[in-house]
């Protein structure tokens, strides 16, 4: 459950202002200042017909990358908001067929990149899921899934409650994911809207 980047180093674009045509602007459909774009290859699992797949999503520029750096994590420092790309194969059913609950265990399986980078997860459930159209070029069928899950803080053993988006592409039995997350403290006052932004803006293609 941890997506392995096939490029040596991935494009950052800073999102150019666009008129929207109503006296405001936009970066990339995005609506706010200080975006950026993130371009890259993943590796796909042997015998895939193709040896990597593109992907892009655009993000807050204030993020930084997290280690390792062969993987795909980001975060806010100062509001706590984090991105994780991942992949895992899909268990023999399509996208459309599988079902919600096995997105949440295997997205926090203690095997994945996510309990594996430090983060203790003590509960998860995944409230929602949906076929959602695939933009024009992507690899395959899409999913979003809306999910709540609780972490134990590391340094005083507090329970934090956190809530996310994840947009999920199909592409030869693999499932590519990106999942944009926040603590559910602020989810209304506006983390709802940039996680959902954020996946809103993945794309797997080849």
């Amino acid at each position: 459950m941890s997506v392995k980047r096939f490029s040596v180093e991935p494009k950052i674009t800073t999102l150019m202002l666009t008129d929207d045509g109503s006296g405001g602007v936009k970066i990339g459909g995005l609506g706010n200042l200080g975006y950026s774009r993130f371009e890259d290859q993943l590796s796909t699992p042997k015998g895939s017909k193709a040896i990597s797949v593109n992907t892009q999503f655009a993000y807050p520029s204030q993020f930084a990358r997290l280690p390792p750096l062969q993987s795909i994590t980001l975060v806010d420092g100062n509001s706590g908001l984090k991105v994780y790309v991942l992949e895992v194969k899909l268990p023999g059913t399509t996208l459309a067929e599988t079902p919600k609950a096995w997105f949440g265990e295997a997205i926090f399986s203690p095997d994945g990149a996510i309990a594996k980078g430090g983060t203790s997860i003590d509960d998860y459930k995944v409230s929602s899921a949906k076929m959602i159209d695939a933009p024009e070029g992507a690899a395959g069928a899409r999913k979003r899934l809306a999910l709540k899950y609780t972490v134990i803080t590391p340094a005083n053993q507090r329970a934090v409650d956190r809530r996310a988006f994840a947009d999920v592409y199909e592409f030869d039995g693999v499932a590519y994911i990106l999942l944009a997350s926040g603590t559910s403290s602020k989810w209304e006052g506006g983390e709802k809207e940039r996680c959902e932004k954020i996946a809103e803006s993945f794309v797997i293609s080849i």
